[in-house]
C-alpha cells in the first residue's frame, strides 16, 4: 500500500492538518483519502500539447506529494467534450480533468450537437493555475510586416488561421480584426502543423496561436509576431507588445484548469488544490510557464466558480455581438 503521509514531508502534513484535511483520520493512504491508489488525469489536449504538458507536470507533482499513480490520458476530440464525458462517466474522484476555457465558455454555445452535460455544473474546479495567451503572427512574405501595414486592410476581408471553432485563437482573431475594422475570415485547421505552414508561406496572411506552436518559426525567421492579445505582456515573450499597447482594445486569453466530477469529497479536492498550489509557488514554475507558453493565473478553488462564471458571460456576449456561429 502507498501511504500518503509517508510519501509527503512534515511540512505538507502540518498544512493539511491545519486545513482540516487529515484531522481525526489517523494514518491516511492515497487509496483511503483519494478513493483510489490510481487516479487518472484526463487531458482535453493532444499528446505534446500545452494541456498535456500541464497534466503531466501535475501528475508528477501529485505523485511526489500525495503518493499513488496518476497516469495521463489525452483525449482531444470534440473540443474537450469526449474527455469531460469520460471523467463524468467514472466514479467521483477516480479521474481528474485538465481542461481549457473553451470547454466551459464557448463549446456549450457553439457545438453543433447539444452537450449531454453542463460543464459549469457537473465539473468542480480544483483550481485554474495558468492562462494561455494567444499571439497574432504573420509570414515574412505576407506583405504585413507591422501593424501599420495591417491597418491598410481596413474595410476589406482578411483570412486568419485558427485551430478550432470557439478556441481562443478563433475568438481572439475575430475581436482583434473587427477592432481594426477589418472583416475577419477565419480558416480552421484540425492540425496546427498545417496551419502554421500555410501562415509561414503566406498562403494565409495571419494566424492566432499560442507561443509553443510557432516559436520555432520565429527563431527560424519564418514568421513575425505582431502582438499578444492578453491584457499583459507574456512573461516568456516580454518583447511582444499587447494589442492594447498598440491602441487596440482587445483582451482575449484562454486558461487551463483542473477539475473533478461533481460529488468528489471536499477533502479530496482540497488535497489536490494544496499540492497544486505548492507547485505554483515552487522554484520550477518559471521554466514551466516558459516551456508551456503560459502566464500564471493561480485562481484558487474558492474563487474559481465566480471566475468561470464571469468568463462564460463575457464570451457569450462576444459570440452574440460578433454573430459567431456553430461549427
Amino acid at each position: 500500500m502507498t501511504y500518503l503521509i509517508e510519501r509527503s514531508d512534515f511540512y505538507l502534513r502540518r498544512r493539511m492538518l491545519g486545513a482540516g484535511l487529515l484531522a481525526g483520520l489517523g494514518p491516511v493512504s492515497a487509496q483511503g483519502l483519494l478513493g483510489s491508489a490510481v487516479t487518472s488525469i484526463v487531458s482535453t489536449g493532444a499528446p505534446g500539447s500545452g494541456m498535456d504538458y500541464v497534466a503531466r507536470r501535475l501528475a508528477e507533482q501529485f505523485t511526489s506529494r500525495l503518493g499513488g499513480n496518476f497516469p495521463v490520458e489525452s483525449m482531444q476530440a470534440a473540443g474537450g467534450a469526449v474527455a469531460a464525458s469520460t471523467v463524468l462517466s467514472r466514479p467521483a474522484g477516480s479521474s481528474l480533468l485538465v481542461a481549457h476555457s473553451g470547454l466551459f465558455c464557448t463549446l456549450p454555445l457553439l457545438s453543433a450537437e447539444r452537450l449531454a452535460f453542463n460543464p459549469a455544473e457537473d465539473l468542480m474546479p480544483i483550481g485554474i493555475p495558468v492562462g494561455s495567451p494567444v499571439f497574432v503572427i504573420t509570414g515574412k512574405t505576407s506583405g504585413i510586416a507591422d501593424m501599420a501595414q495591417l491597418r491598410q486592410w481596413r474595410g476589406r476581408p482578411l483570412a486568419y488561421a485558427a485551430s478550432l471553432v470557439g478556441a481562443s485563437g478563433h475568438i481572439g482573431g475575430q475581436v482583434f480584426l473587427d477592432a481594426l475594422r477589418i472583416e475577419p475570415v477565419p480558416v480552421f485547421y484540425s492540425m496546427n502543423r498545417q496551419a502554421l505552414l500555410d501562415v509561414s508561406e503566406a498562403r494565409v496572411p495571419l494566424g492566432v496561436f499560442g507561443w509553443p506552436a510557432f516559436s520555432g518559426l520565429v527563431d527560424a525567421g519564418r514568421v513575425s509576431v505582431l502582438c499578444v492579445l492578453s491584457e499583459h505582456r507574456a512573461p516568456f515573450a516580454p518583447q511582444v507588445a499587447t494589442a492594447k499597447e498598440l491602441g487596440i482594445d482587445v483582451n482575449v486569453e484562454g486558461w487551463v484548469g483542473l477539475f473533478s466530477r461533481k460529488g468528489t469529497p471536499e477533502s479530496v479536492l482540497q488535497a489536490y488544490a494544496l499540492a497544486m498550489n505548492e507547485f505554483l509557488s515552487g522554484p520550477s514554475l518559471a521554466q514551466f510557464l516558459s516551456v508551456g507558453g503560459f502566464s500564471k493565473l493561480d485562481i484558487r478553488r474558492p474563487e474559481a466558480p465566480a471566475f468561470i462564471k464571469r468568463d462564460i458571460d463575457r464570451y457569450a456576449e462576444i459570440i452574440r455581438r460578433y454573430h459567431i456561429g456553430k461549427g
